[in-house]
């Protein structure tokens, strides 16, 4: 085995720490906008997009993701490639009965 495999990435603290901040911070507008009625879908856009913001920080940085070698990343993308594949068909099943 090479020692290339055996060496994983260290993240400063401080990094760490802003991403960590981050969460709380996308967390609290989380709570803010689900109380405010943005009218339409759009509730529906913005809660989503904060939870696809928070789901790639925790990707990126706490899964280690972002120093992963390259077939992690395919890996992780092509199950996420399906995931919106299978809600797209989901939802074109239900919106168009």
């Amino acid at each position: 085995m090479s020692s290339e495999h055996s060496q994983s990435h260290i993240v400063p603290a401080t990094t760490t720490l802003k991403v960590f901040l981050a969460l709380i911070f996308l967390t609290i507008a989380t709570v803010i906008t689900a109380r405010i009625n943005l009218g339409g879908a759009w509730n529906i856009v913005v809660a989503l997009s904060i939870a696809c913001t928070k789901a790639i920080l925790v990707f990126l940085w706490f899964m280690h993701l972002k120093y992963s070698n390259v077939v992690n990343r395919v890996v992780i993308g092509s199950a996420l490639f399906f995931l919106v594949v299978f809600l797209v068909l989901t939802a074109a099943d239900v919106f168009y009965r």
